[in-house]
């Protein structure tokens, strides 16, 4: 019954990581399509208006079209960008909640740090931009003469051309860095009884109910399920039975608390006596919270 659980809750998130990844994949072709097509058209004028009999006039359309070119390419890297970050920071661990499977090349790839992921984007998706910048820079400087408003307004393309993505890449860098420190999440362990965990089953175990008068501490234990050592007394608190749940926090939570290191083992222990103490709990839960263990 557990693995037809697991499965049926694992459904849901790879049916998006998969759609997600079919979404990215089809933007990418895109991508591709594009700069295929635009390489071409780039070549050609830079052949007609170059050849002997040709007009380097028409290069005129360099720049511009290397600013449009630009822009599309950069709203296409952004969202993609996105989708990363909610699969890094929305998605991947709650698959990783119902697998246990602790590896993710996204995690990876942030290792890093600012200077090796920065080099990667250059290289991976500031070619084609530096590509098109240079374009209009030698367009530029090779098409005779126009007017001074008009040589101003396509040296100002061949500009926005390269500054674009500079200014895109700081955006996203800066909202990635945003959403990974809104969503850094620690596993937390709590003991519950048969009644109580009735009660989250009507939340749809995405939440703690409030605490009774008769309630036992609300006991959250921080650290490896394998590092915890559950006393067979407190099975006291219950009619025969306590269950060991475990559940995410968003890491803001713990800022606010007290943690101590009882028994050698990292412990958070306080009463939640009021129900503004369980909803400040509840808001900062992030996905399910999962039953593993039951205890006689």
């Amino acid at each position: 019954m557990e693995e037809i659980s697991r499965e049926v809750r694992l459904a849901a998130p790879m049916a998006e990581f998969e759609a997600l990844r079919a979404e990215v994949l089809s933007m990418r072709g895109v991508q591709k399509n594009v700069i295929s097509i635009a390489l071409t058209a780039y070549a050609a004028l830079f052949s007609v208006a170059l050849s002997k009999d040709g007009d380097s006039r028409i290069l005129w359309v360099v720049p511009p079209l290397g600013l449009v070119l630009c822009l599309f390419l950069l709203g296409e890297m952004f969202q993609i960008g996105r989708i990363g970050i909610y699969i890094r920071n929305e998605l991947w661990p709650e698959i990783q909640r119902v697998t246990a499977y602790d590896r993710s090349w996204e995690r990876r790839h942030d290792k890093r740090g600012w200077f090796g992921a920065s080099a990667a984007a250059v290289v991976a998706d500031g070619a084609v931009p530096l590509l098109l910048f240079g374009a209009g820079v030698v367009a530029l400087c090779t098409m005779p003469q126009l007017g001074a408003r008009a040589t101003a307004g396509l040296w100002a393309c061949a500009v926005l051309t390269f500054v674009a993505p500079i200014a895109g890449g700081l955006v996203y860098y800066f909202d990635s860095e945003r959403h990974g420190r809104d969503r850094k999440t620690v596993t937390l362990w709590h003991l519950t009884d048969p009644d109580e965990l009735d009660q989250v089953k009507e939340l749809g175990m995405k939440a703690w109910p409030s605490p009774r008068r008769d309630q036992h501490p609300f006991l959250q234990v921080i650290g490896d399920e394998r590092a915890v050592t559950i006393p067979r007394a407190w099975t006291k608190y219950a009619n025969g039975a306590v269950y060991l749940t475990r559940f995410e926090v968003k890491k803001t939570y713990l800022n606010r608390r007290a943690v101590g290191r009882p028994s050698g083992h990292c412990i958070l222990e306080h009463h939640l006596a009021t129900v503004d103490d369980m909803e400040v709990l509840n808001r900062s839960i992030v996905g399910a919270i999962d039953v593993v263990a039951e205890i006689r």
